[in-house]
């Protein structure tokens, strides 16, 4: 075996095992685009497959769609320059819990499930509305681009690439004033909706699906506070005199500056808050923690049990960076996110299946390709009816 196929081997078993950096992400892509490596490549992905079915009867895959798509989306992953793990955008890396391993184009899946893609449901995309001070609502995905709105001394612009700015007119505007001159506006995404808005300060707040925040059109006084259910990516400009606080549910994170992430939905277990870089205050019930970049707060809904733990940054921030990331995730979770993202209802026929997943999908995909290679794991199964996802086990 020659120097660069052991190479190739390294890097495959290395991006399996998801320990692959970001610059050896980008020397396997170029391995992998030489035509002269295909060959070891298949006998990599066969070695893979086998393994991980000696009890089981080895299932057809289509390696040259499956070469072709991870030749095709390497390039453009390089481009996009998303980060650590990052999986190729046109395949899906996906182990199930019992030993399944998959490495197939998750656009070309051949037959592998019963999924009906007649009935398909398009992925999620910009949908929100925006609630001014007024009352007036305003849907954004429909909003011209340009101007939209006008109150208080504030410009309120939608920009080609669909998000809401706010630019204030008055550079002292935010700057003097009590609370009681505060004017507030509203963006709520629905089910199916994402949504990214530019507050007065420059700080930026990116918005999932089912999803709110509450505002200050300008930033009067000593703080800059805002309040969010659902969840949010935040990253905020820098203000030493002006902490910025997310009031969410109970808790409150303060920051000066900083990138974090902030999940409070009231139909998961846990309410979490992430820090990716920076420093932040996390503060409820009395108690005050402060997290170090790559920590989480975490508490339960439930039992209101804290604890701080080390973050799965790449989890946390996938459906920022428009995947599904799965870590050993259970199915109810995985469809808890599925029915957020595609507005759909997911019901269990039977007895839920006890199944974890770990891999990657990307969001922009209709929903059978995602069930598709859920159910090509050999565990589950699904069927779409109208806007609703029935599952059962195998």
């Amino acid at each position: 075996m020659s120097a660069e196929q052991e190479r190739l081997r390294y890097l495959l078993q290395k991006y399996t095992d998801r320990t692959c950096s970001w610059e050896e992400q980008q020397e396997l892509f170029s391995l992998i685009d030489l035509d002269e490596n295909k060959t070891d490549l298949y006998r990599f992905m066969d070695e893979k497959f086998i393994l991980s079915h000696q009890e089981k009867a080895k299932r057809e895959v289509d390696w040259d769609s499956m070469f072709d798509a991870i030749k095709e989306s390497s390039n453009k992953e390089r481009k996009k320059g998303l980060g650590f793990w990052i999986s190729i955008a046109a395949a899906v890396l996906l182990f199930a819990s019992f030993g399944a391993f998959f490495l197939m184009n998750s656009l070309k899946v051949r037959e592998m499930a019963k999924v009906t893609e007649q009935q398909d449901v398009a992925p999620g995309g910009n949908k929100a509305e925006l609630i001014l001070a007024d009352g007036s609502k305003i849907a954004l995905d429909d909003a011209h681009t340009g101007e939209i709105a006008r109150q208080s001394g504030i410009a309120v612009t939608k920009t080609a690439d669909g998000q809401i700015v706010y630019n204030v007119e008055n550079s002292d505007s935010n700057e003097t004033g009590s609370d009681k001159d505060l004017v507030y506006n509203s963006i709520r995404t629905p089910r199916g909706g994402k949504y990214q808005v530019a507050l007065p300060d420059g700080s930026n707040i990116w918005l999932n699906s089912s999803s709110s925040l509450k505002f200050p059109t300008a930033f009067i006084g000593k703080e800059r506070r805002v309040m969010l259910t659902g969840e949010a990516y935040f990253e905020i400009a820098k203000n030493k005199q002006k902490p910025f606080i997310v009031q969410a549910g109970d808790a409150e994170i303060k920051v000066l500056g900083t990138h974090f992430n902030v999940m409070m939905y009231p139909d998961e277990k846990y309410a979490e808050t992430t820090l990716i870089e920076g420093s932040v205050s996390f503060s409820r019930d009395g108690s005050n923690n402060v997290l170090k970049p790559g920590q989480q707060a975490r508490y339960s809904q439930q039992t209101e049990g804290f604890e701080l733990v080390k973050a799965d940054t790449e989890h946390v921030l996938s459906w920022h960076n428009g995947l599904f990331v799965f870590n050993n995730t259970g199915i109810e979770d995985i469809m808890r996110n599925v029915q957020r993202w595609y507005d759909v209802d997911v019901i269990y026929q039977g007895s839920k299946p006890s199944l974890s997943f770990t891999g990657v999908i990307p969001r922009d995909v209709s929903i059978s390709k995602v069930l598709n290679v859920l159910e090509s794991t050999g565990g589950v199964q699904f069927k779409i009816q109208g806007k609703t996802i029935i599952c059962s086990g195998k």
